[in-house]
């Protein structure tokens, strides 16, 4: 589960600073700078000796996250599609959360806590190249490499003598690059289309071509950047949600409750567009 996913790595990182601060408070002076140099990040303690350490500890996570190459192009069509080929996807996502940690632990352990790599350079290599596993991998252990020589070379001689630390490269050129690649991208141009009642009409396309993002524009739950979208005629922009709940009735594909209910609390909930505060009925 995502959200699970995403609060354990909270909870863990708390807990984590927490650690942290308390060995820099219990630390000497050297020891606190040497800790906040590491905090930032940066290749002032490299050496070909930790060089051959870190190779011959990535090696074997590298290695298997090659091998599941093409058990992860089937992940990325979805759960339920890599299901259906024949993949085993609760155990290679297991597998590969194991291999990424350990590769992360080992990066850190070596260079301390460089951030925006692992954000900005697949999502850009992947843009250029073909998003196959196989070859996009490779790509982005080497584009990483010299993205992060590049940083270090920046940080080295943009304010000589001093040196910046690496990180505070990365997040400068990490975070507006970053932003780019997450902006808003047209899905829907020049579409027209008029339902009227008592008609069925079915929306047909391949995964990316729009067919949700026309729902939800008919919906009003996406803001539409030229046209409008009416609903029995009115602008949906000027329908309130409980209005459009009591004319537009949809169905999810899948619908998960967070906590358990019983089917008349369900129903409940589905009539809450027709009840008033109290729940009794309303205008």
């Amino acid at each position: 589960d995502p959200h699970v996913l995403l609060l354990s790595g909270v909870v863990v990182g708390a807990f984590a600073g927490a650690l942290m601060s308390a060995i820099m408070v219990l630390s000497d002076a050297p020891g606190v700078r040497n800790a906040f140099l590491w905090l930032l990040g940066g290749f002032g303690a490299a050496s070909w000796r930790a060089l051959a350490v870190f190779a011959a500890y990535a090696a074997l996570p590298l290695g298997i996250l090659m091998f599941y190459a093409r058990s992860l192009d089937l992940i990325a069509l979805g759960d339920e599609a890599a299901h259906h080929l024949g993949a085993e996807v609760d155990r290679i996502r297991r597998v590969v959360y194991l291999c990424t940690a350990l590769l992360t632990a080992a990066s850190v352990a070596t260079c301390g806590i460089v951030g925006f790599v692992g954000l900005v350079v697949p999502h850009a290599v992947r843009t250029t190249f073909r998003p196959l596993h196989r070859s996009l991998l490779p790509l982005v252990f080497v584009a990483g490499g010299c993205f992060l020589v590049l940083a270090d070379v920046v940080s080295r001689t943009v304010v000589r003598p001093l040196e910046l630390p690496v990180g505070v490269i990365t997040a400068l050129i990490g975070v507006p690059v970053f932003a780019l690649l997450l902006r808003r991208t047209l899905a829907l141009d020049q579409v027209s289309c008029d339902v009227r009642a008592a008609e069925l009409v079915a929306v047909v396309g391949p995964n990316g071509s729009g067919k949700t993002t026309l729902l939800r524009a008919l919906l009003g739950l996406v803001a539409l950047e030229t046209g409008v979208a009416l609903v029995d005629p009115r602008p949906v922009s000027q329908w309130s949600r409980r209005e459009l709940a009591r004319t537009v009735g949809v169905v999810g594909q899948q619908e998960e409750t967070v906590f358990p209910l019983t089917v008349a609390e369900t129903v409940m909930l589905g009539r809450y567009a027709y009840l008033g505060p109290v729940g009794a009925p309303g205008p």
